[in-house]
Order: C-alpha cells, then sequence, then structure tokens
C-alpha cells in the first residue's frame, strides 16, 4: 500500500510540474532574485554557488507547495484554482517591485521598519513620497523591469513549446534519462534544504537572526520577509510591557526652583549643512547671532529611522546595555511624576479623532496605559509648515504652561524629505547659482541641495522663534534632530539608506551626524552660573542621543535610580570612553567610532570625507 501511495504521490507531482512549469519557474524567480542583487549577499556570502543554489533550492520547495495545493484545488473548483495562484502571482511581484524599489533608493530590504512607516505615514507624507521617487527615472526603470518579467512569463508557454519542439528532434532517450535523474536529484536535494531550514523560522525573531549569522538562509527572501513581519506584530505588542515599565517611578529628589526645560526636536538634519558647524552657506544665521548657545560638535543619532530613534532617546535604557528600549522607563514619565507640567507638541505625531491605540504616527505614545503617564497635554492638530505650529502654541501657550516647572516639547518637521515642501513659498533664499563649485552635480541635483538649504535656513527661524519666547524667563533650551538626512553630499543620492551596516564612514556621517545645542537664558546662568563652564568643557565630547534623559536630568538636577552621571554630556563624571553603539536594522549593532575613525569631520562635498 505504501508503495502504491507513493507512486501516486510521483504521478501528482509529475503532473504538477508539467502543468504549472510557468509558475514554478517565475514564482521561484522572483523569490530568489532580491537576495541575489543584495551586495550582502556579494559581500558576506563567499561561497557564491553553494549560497545561490540554496536560496534556489528553498524558494524553489515554496513555488512547489503552492502549485501543488492548486492542483489540489483544481479537483474541486477551476476558478478556485486561478484565484489561488493569480494571488500568488500578485503578492510575489509586488514583493518584488518592493524589494527592487528599497534596494534601488535605499540600499535595503524588506525588514520591519517599513512596515512601521507604512504604518505611520499619512497622507500628507505619502503624497509628497510619491512626488519625490516616482518621478524619478530609477523608477521608470524598475517599472520597465517588472513589466518585461510579466510579457516573458506570459509568453513563456509559447516560448517553451518552441524550445522543447527544437531540442526534442536532437536530444536521446539516454540524454533524458539523466536529465530526469538530475531533477529528480534537485528535487530531493531542495526537500531536504527546506525541512532543515524551517527550524530558523520561529516567532523569535532575534533568536532567528542569531542563529542565522553567517549561514544561506539568511540571504532568501522568504526568511528576512517572514522575519520582518514577525518582528512588526510583536512589536506592536511590547507596549503593554513599555507601560508597566513606566509604573511606580521613585524620584530620589528634584530642584523645585520654578524652570522650563524646552526640548526641540528636529527632523533630519545633516549637520554638516549648517553654518554652526562649518558650512559654507549661511545656513543658520539667526541661531548664530545668539549668546548663551553651545553648539556641540561630536553628537549622533543611533539610527536614521524617527520612530526608531524616538523610542530610543525617551527611554532609559541604553543600546550599549544590550536591553531593549522598552525595559526602562521613558524619561518624561519621570518627569511627570516628579511634578513637571509635561507638553508635547508636534508636527508629525498627534493623536487624531477617531484613531485607534496603534493607529498611525508613534503608536506606542498612544497606548492608553502609557499615554497619560508621559504627557499632560498633546496637540491634535498639524500645519503645512513648522512656522504655523509655533503660533498656534503661542496663542496657547499661556493656558498650557504653569509657574513651576515646564518640560515642554516641539517636535518639527524639520528637513524631512522632500525638503522641497518644507518652506513657504518665497523663503527660497538660494538658487542653482549658489552651488556652481558642485561640478559633479547637474542642474537638477543642484535644486535637491538647494531645497535642502533652504529648508534648513526655514528652520533656523523656526527654532530661533522659539528659543526667543523663552529668553527672558529661567529657561534652559535643547536642539537636536532625531537623524541626519543626504543631500547629494559625496554622492547622488537624497534622503536616507537603510543599510548603515553597509554605507561606509561618508554615509554614517551623513545620516547620524546631528546638531546638538543648548541656549541657557540669563536669569537661567544666574541661579546656575557653573553650568556655562562645564557645558564649554563638554563641546567636544563624544556623544549618543540615546544618553539624552541622563544629561535633561542632570541640567534639572533630577535624582532618581535610572539617572546616570556617567552619561550626561555635560557632567564632569561623563565618560568619553564609552562605545556609541548604533542600531542597523536587521543587522547587528555597529561602534561608530571604529567604522569614521573618531573625531570631528568636515564634508568636502565633493564625493569624500575629510577628517578634520
Amino acid at each position: 500500500m505504501t508503495r502504491v501511495f507513493l507512486h501516486k504521490i510521483e504521478d501528482m507531482m509529475g503532473v504538477v510540474l508539467n502543468r504549472y512549469s510557468r509558475s514554478l519557474m517565475f514564482l521561484t524567480l522572483l523569490l530568489v532574485l532580491p537576495g541575489v542583487f543584495s551586495d550582502r549577499f556579494m559581500v558576506v556570502c563567499k561561497l557564491i554557488i553553494i549560497s545561490l543554489f540554496a536560496n534556489v533550492s528553498f524558494s524553489f520547495i515554496i513555488a512547489l507547495l503552492i502549485c501543488f495545493i492548486a492542483y489540489l484545488i483544481s479537483k474541486v473548483c477551476k476558478t478556485l484554482e486561478l484565484m489561488w495562484l493569480g494571488s500568488f502571482h500578485l503578492f510575489f511581484y509586488f514583493l518584488f517591485f518592493l524589494e527592487l524599489f528599497l534596494f534601488v533608493f535605499f540600499d535595503c530590504h524588506v525588514n520591519a521598519n517599513i512596515f512601521q512607516l507604512i504604518d505611520e505615514t499619512n497622507s500628507q507624507e505619502s503624497s509628497e513620497f510619491l512626488a519625490t521617487y516616482l518621478c524619478n527615472w530609477r523608477f521608470v526603470v524598475i517599472c520597465f523591469v517588472i513589466a518585461l518579467m510579466v510579457v516573458v512569463e506570459y509568453n513563456f508557454d509559447t516560448l517553451l513549446k518552441w524550445k522543447k519542439n527544437k531540442v526534442q528532434k536532437n536530444i536521446s532517450f539516454r540524454e533524458k534519462s539523466i536529465l530526469t535523474l538530475l531533477f529528480s536529484s534537485f528535487v530531493i536535494v531542495s526537500c531536504a534544504c527546506f525541512i532543515w531550514n524551517l527550524q530558523y523560522f520561529s516567532i523569535e525573531y532575534r533568536e532567528d537572526w542569531k542563529k542565522t549569522e553567517g549561514k544561506f538562509i539568511r540571504f532568501s527572501p522568504s526568511f528576512y520577509i517572514y522575519e520582518a513581519v514577525s518582528q512588526f506584530v510583536q512589536e506592536r505588542n511590547l507596549f503593554e510591557e513599555c507601560a508597566r515599565s513606566n509604573e511606580n517611578i521613585v524620584i530620589d529628589s528634584v530642584d523645585r526652583e520654578p524652570k522650563n526645560i524646552v526640548v526641540i526636536i528636529g527632523e533630519s538634519f545633516n549637520r554638516h549643512h549648517s553654518s554652526l558647524y562649518g558650512y559654507p552657506l549661511e545656513t543658520n544665521p539667526k541661531l548664530s547671532s545668539l549668546k548663551n548657545l553651545f553648539v556641540f560638535d561630536n553628537v549622533i543619532s543611533p539610527i536614521n529611522a524617527t520612530s526608531s530613534s524616538f523610542q530610543h532617546f525617551l527611554s532609559m535604557a541604553s543600546i550599549e546595555e544590550n536591553i531593549a528600549w522598552y525595559e526602562k522607563p521613558l524619561f518624561p514619565a519621570i518627569f511627570n511624576e516628579a511634578g513637571y507640567n509635561v507638553l508635547f507638541f508636534s508636527n508629525q505625531f498627534i493623536k487624531e479623532a477617531g484613531m485607534s491605540t496603534y493607529d498611525a504616527s508613534m503608536g506606542f505614545f498612544n497606548h492608553p496605559l502609557l499615554a497619560p503617564k508621559l504627557f499632560d497635554y498633546r496637540n491634535s492638530e498639524k500645519f503645512l509648515y513648522d512656522g504655523d505650529l509655533l503660533d498656534d502654541y503661542k496663542v496657547k501657550k499661556d493656558s498650557l504652561e504653569n509657574d513651576s516647572l515646564n518640560l515642554i516639547f516641539f517636535h518639527l518637521y524639520g528637513q524631512h524629505v522632500n525638503p522641497a515642501f518644507r518652506f513657504p513659498s518665497g523663503r527660497d533664499f538660494f538658487k542653482i547659482s549658489d552651488y556652481m563649485n558642485r561640478i559633479e552635480l547637474n542642474p537638477q541635483q543642484k535644486k535637491e541641495v538647494a531645497n535642502y538649504d533652504n529648508a534648513t535656513l526655514y528652520n533656523d527661524s523656526v527654532v530661533y522663534e522659539i528659543i526667543k519666547m523663552y529668553e527672558n524667563k529661567n529657561a534652559a533650551v535643547v536642539y537636536f534632530a532625531d537623524h541626519g538626512d543626504e543631500a547629494n553630499d559625496y554622492r547622488a543620492h537624497i534622503g536616507r539608506s537603510r543599510g548603515l551596516h553597509i554605507i561606509g564612514a561618508p554615509g554614517l556621517h551623513c545620516q547620524l551626524d546631528i546638531p546638538f545645542l543648548i541656549f541657557l537664558s540669563d536669569e537661567w546662568i544666574a541661579r546656575n552660573p557653573s553650568d556655562v563652564e562645564r557645558f564649554k568643557k563638554s563641546l567636544h565630547r563624544p556623544f549618543i542621543i540615546d544618553d539624552l534623559p541622563h544629561l535633561l536630568m542632570d541640567i534639572a538636577n533630577l535624582e532618581n535610580k535610572f539617572y546616570n552621571p556617567h552619561k550626561s554630556l555635560v557632567n564632569e563624571s561623563f565618560d568619553v570612553s564609552r562605545k556609541r553603539v548604533i542600531t542597523p536594522l536587521a543587522s547587528r549593532p555597529i561602534d561608530y567610532d571604529s567604522v569614521v575613525g573618531g573625531g570631528a569631520i568636515l564634508l568636502d562635498f565633493r564625493n569624500k570625507v575629510v577628517v578634520a
């Protein structure tokens, strides 16, 4: 009976292989190609042929299972068979398109952060994204490649029949037997490979990534797409754990002297485009005019993604501690527990009417167990330009702020892609003619740089106005960006790329080097005269905004068990030898300074980086 069953399976497989040959080939190709054109595949995998075989065999079995199920469905309903195969073809083509798009524009593949960005985007950001990337010649090439594959697949049966008729006239029975034996061997080996690699597909994505270090399966799109979905789903379930971490906070001591601590969070600001840091064009004239402004020149972000950056710099957990951001409290909750009135005004992340718990931007802000612990007030309206957000705050300012302790957040749109949309009409001060020395750029690329610099100039005026609101109060204002950006700096590229582990020093400088400024009002200095000297001593220290909470608690004289003076940039006990660990997505953490060589740098904007 066993032999009869095996013969029946063998006959069915023969029918499947013959009937669905086109689907088998193209479903396999669509799964294999994204992993093959990855530069990581070429660099990391020394045994290219073996890696390619492992990838093909694993993808082939997935395609074979899809076709086998289609065959079984065909016994019940032909329409369902077509729907089954058609849905997988559409899905695989979409994944291939997405992979190709991400690789060409962002040097990355599908990962959990991509799903997060899609989940958090809104109509304004979507339209700007389309305007930025879909009108690009590279996007046209991607569409052409997809269309070409569709045409070839559609005509594949005709081509296959022509090839069969031509070849079968000259092929012998012995050669047919050898080919059949080789193909059967391939199927058997592929099944064994598939079964063996199933061990890496668990619900614990962190363990899966560890176990696949250096293994061929890691470069299979089937694997990293599965892990991306798994990570995205699991991280959405971590908000409750984050909420629990913010319970039962104990404050040891706090300076009750009335004060205002203002935290301004910029967006996509590459500090090498700031005249405060040596950029040749005057992009920060207003901030440059301020007295009592401390410009820190060696500060980086741990990651080039907004939500992830927020998670890191809000949390008391440090990346180097090898614990997750949600395992320790978020510092706004600690300030809130200490008696601060915590306000959050954002031009990106707002709580909207009808929004579900995890809907739209910054889902962890919106969790019902967490949100009340973080902020006393959040705005519910966004504006086209950051200046309009500031005007709205000025109207509400007196009713929101109290006369004692205020911690006020301003989260701006800054230079977020596309920077052409980040400044009002008539504020385009920089023109193409200002970049005549950039001979390596064409006119369109020079226009893109001008847009970025104009957005930086407009951002300068907004940050300046916020500071001016508090210059006659007892106030400390901290300004930094969530991450950097590229604006045709050392290569023809705008925006960010997700492959931080492969872009090298120039890319890290552009995408992670951020401005970091602290302004102290005259009244603050009069009450805290020692701050001036200790801030001056700290201007060139290496710092990562992952440790921002410790700096703010130092400034506020807020003592609690989570505060560590060794992590406060302006504290005399600051540990300058600590590693600055950055977190590339879907890759192991990287020591930033070991890659860039340490020290401050200046981009000369001629395809190279000069170490100062």
